[in-house]
């Protein structure tokens, strides 16, 4: 039943996703993102179950938990138990703090799915990358301690890499690496934060080149087809983006956004939010903007509606 509601949500472009940043805490000192900048108390597990409390009107929705490093709270399976009782809990990380029993931790507290962060396949630019020594070892490891220790097949382990031109040269390699953990990858373009930072979007046609990844390692890409067939289009050209209605954001200060770029334009405190105010506020109208394309408007734009039902499909015959 859980699952058939989800796909109803899908199919009338409801919401069907949103991505918890949990923390504002982060041991890494990325290039690509500036998140680590803003560091900021946790919510504790009490008002994270007002949040939950808030969203249960809208479930079931695919759950991720982010930060910052969600890995940095001690109580982050009691998170996944939270989320995981009406929705589809999945957490993001960087991979550092990762051990087997933490892993074990999560998948036993409900959690769905496992996403590590792993932009390069050369240890030392993905080190550079990250402002950390050890993070692609430790990346890896993280990856081998999920895998490990999931309870069934159905709980995806996957390598995340956002897409940019720095790394396009690597995206094989990370195929490659994928083969020996016997893990999915997901790609995900870049975004510069509604112009705040630096553009490192591909220079080139790089949709073409995915496509011939995808033939040459079947069932290792999770990103939906049709999402990387957009990869080269160009900003301004992606149509209307649907965040706040199919997916939104929540930031470390448990504040609802129509999408993680916009934190700081916050609708509601979640925390005092009744589900009839959470439905309202994603319903207001915020006019169109076209300014990134990264996974998580991807999967609004392209997996939800009749039009999203192929990728709908191919999403759940690879979960299979």
């Amino acid at each position: 039943m859980k699952a058939l509601r989800l796909m109803m949500s899908m199919l009338l472009r409801r919401p069907v996703l949103c991505l918890w940043q949990v923390t504002g805490r982060c041991p890494f000192s990325c290039r690509i993102c500036d998140f680590w900048r803003d560091d900021c108390a946790d919510l504790d597990i009490a008002a994270c179950e007002r949040i939950v409390r808030a969203l249960r009107g809208i479930a079931p929705l695919m759950l991720t938990l982010a930060g910052g490093e969600p890995f940095l709270r001690d109580d982050l399976p009691d998170l996944v138990r939270l989320g995981a009782r009406d929705h589809y809990c999945s957490v993001v990380t960087n991979g550092y703090l990762v051990t087997r029993d933490n892993a074990r931790a999560v998948w036993q507290a409900g959690l769905q799915d496992a996403v590590v962060s792993l932009d390069f396949a050369n240890p030392d630019r993905h080190d550079d990358q990250r402002g950390h020594e050890g993070a692609f070892s430790r990346a890896l490891l993280a990856a081998e301690h999920f895998q490990a220790t999931r309870p069934k097949k159905a709980n995806k382990v996957r390598i995340n890499a956002v897409v940019m031109e720095e790394n396009r040269d690597e995206l094989e390699g990370l195929l490659l690496l994928a083969e020996e953990l016997d893990v999915g990858v997901s790609f995900t373009l870049y975004s510069d934060r509604l112009g705040k930072k630096a553009q490192r979007r591909p220079e080139a046609p790089i949709a073409p080149y995915l496509r011939a990844l995808r033939a040459r390692h079947p069932g290792r890409i999770d990103s939906p087809s049709a999402y990387l067939a957009k990869f080269d289009a160009a900003p301004g050209k992606t149509g209307a983006c649907a965040g706040g209605r199919t997916f939104f954001n929540i930031n470390p200060l448990g504040q609802l956004s129509r999408c993680i770029d916009r934190n700081d334009e916050s609708l509601l405190d979640l925390q005092m939010a009744s589900a009839k105010a959470v439905r309202k506020a994603l319903r207001t109208k915020h006019g169109e903007c076209t300014a990134c394309f990264t996974a998580c408007r991807a999967l609004g734009d392209v997996s939800t509606g009749l039009r999203g039902l192929p990728a709908a499909v191919e999403n759940a015959r690879i979960r299979l």
